[in-house]
C-alpha cells in the first residue's frame, strides 16, 4: 500500500492483513474481533490484504 492510498484512510481504521498462509487463522480471528469492535463503537474499518512479504525491502 503507498501512502497516498493509505492517506484515503483519514478517519477509522485501516487494517492490514499477512500475505502469509500460516497466520490465516490467527488473522481470521483479529479481523473478527476488529470487525465486532468497530461495528459496537461505530467506526469505519478498512482491510487490506497484503500482497506480499514487504518486510525484506
Amino acid at each position: 500500500m503507498s501512502l497516498e492510498e493509505a492517506e484515503k484512510y483519514e478517519t477509522g481504521f485501516l487494517y492490514v492483513r499477512s500475505p502469509f498462509e500460516s497466520r490465516k487463522e490467527e488473522e481470521d480471528f483479529i479481523t473478527k474481533e476488529i470487525e465486532r469492535v468497530a461495528k459496537a463503537k461505530n467506526i469505519d474499518l478498512n482491510i487490506y490484504h497484503a500482497k506480499e512479504d514487504t518486510s525484506k525491502a
